[in-house]
């Protein structure tokens, strides 16, 4: 048996060129960039959601939803002075007074509470 064989029978792989590394990596980067996506599934990307929700700014008080019930969304109590709120589809973290946007958290198409 070859030094090879021996290896492979081990389950130790072969030490191979960086040039088979790098196409295998540069054939599983495309596979996933060109895999179709299913459907239902929100694409968040910046240029998907051009008006969403930024930080910073203050939420409007139109199409905003004040989370009452943090945990439907599977969110603890929001830190002191702020609220947790539903915005373009997004939960966001507002401050509790001036509506503020302080953070972004995830997709959130439904309201729970």
């Amino acid at each position: 048996m070859t030094d090879g064989q021996e290896r492979m029978a081990r389950g130790t792989p072969h030490r191979v060129g960086g040039q088979v590394l790098a196409l295998s990596l540069a054939a599983v980067t495309a596979a996933v960039a060109l895999a179709p996506r299913a459907p239902g599934l929100l694409d968040i990307s910046a240029s998907a959601q051009p008006n969403g929700p930024v930080v910073g700014d203050t939420a409007p008080r139109q199409g905003l939803h004040l989370i009452r019930n943090p945990g439907r969304y599977g969110l603890g109590p929001p830190p002191r002075g702020s609220r947790y709120a539903l915005l373009g589809g997004m939960i966001i973290r507002v401050d509790a007074r001036s509506l503020k946007i302080q953070s972004i958290l995830r997709p959130q198409a439904e309201v729970l509470d």
